[in-house]
């Protein structure tokens, strides 16, 4: 009789860690899944950013989120996302501190579950404008080829030893499909980019086919470039140096044409 209580004791944690594990990879897939939906609807980088980090957000216990890129040129972090007890922050780039030094060097994650205070002195750490010194906090990088390219970071303001061994290997796996995601999103806007080039260059050669005179020639270019940019104004000029004076050929802001005489080239 002990013997079978204590078999059915055995199987019950078997099942029980077996729907555990189920439930973590439901939530890995859902993240990832939404992930890919942005990409299949032709989501922004942003608005990707956005679907991913409140994903995130509402999987793990976690009050604040930050999904943030690299530029190596520069030194400089750029926030694609950050969410503290729900309130959203819209940062600028800032330097690197040694902590995201240590996440490209190392190319590890970084968990700080107590002593937070110590840490953010060892790393000339910033906590960020307007939020709260957390207790717990987890770093995991973004890697694509094997270079670091951000990372996502989780963080609790409440309580030390807040994030556990399955959280860490869940959102590393999120992480990892993350980077290949948002590598992709950031072909296709590239691609989309030099799509967008490429039709304006065609344009200009199906005028010049057409023998179209000069002014229609600005006014097709124009009219591309106005369409394909966030822009509210365009010009188009040209020099004449001998006169020193610019003729300004295509000139439009939020929607109204104008048509201004030559001026000279000192004129800002």
């Amino acid at each position: 009789m002990i013997e079978e209580k204590a078999v059915s004791e055995d199987h019950q944690k078997t099942l029980d860690q077996l729907t555990a594990e189920l439930n973590q990879r439901n939530e890995q897939l859902a993240v990832i899944n939404s992930v890919q939906e942005g990409l299949a609807r032709k989501l922004d980088m942003q608005a990707i950013y956005d679907l991913v980090g409140d994903r995130i957000r509402d999987t793990f216990d976690s009050q604040a989120v930050i999904i943030a890129t690299f530029d190596h040129e520069t030194n400089t972090e750029h926030f694609g996302y950050a969410i503290e007890k729900g309130e959203r922050f819209h940062l600028k780039p800032r330097e690197f501190d040694k902590l995201r030094r240590s996440l490209i060097d190392t190319k590890q994650k970084i968990l700080i579950n107590e002593n937070f205070e110590e840490a953010y002195r060892q790393f000339g750490m910033r906590v960020l404008p307007g939020s709260d010194f957390p207790k717990s906090a987890l770093y995991v990088p973004l890697l694509i080829d094997d270079n670091v390219t951000g990372y996502v970071s989780l963080q609790n303001v409440d309580k030390e030893n807040a994030f556990s061994d399955s959280d860490v290997r869940l959102l590393e796996t999120l992480a990892n499909s993350m980077s290949n995601a948002l590598d992709n999103a950031r072909l296709l806007k590239e691609t989309e980019q030099r799509t967008a080039e490429l039709a304006v260059i065609n344009s200009v050669q199906e005028a010049l086919a057409k023998e179209m005179d000069i002014q229609a020639i600005y006014d097709l270019v124009g009219n591309r470039i106005r369409e394909l940019f966030d822009a509210q104004v365009v010009g188009i000029a040209t020099f004449d140096h001998k006169a020193e004076t610019e003729q300004i050929h295509y000139l439009i802001e939020k929607g109204e044409r104008y048509y201004p005489a030559p001026r000279p080239l000192n004129i800002l």
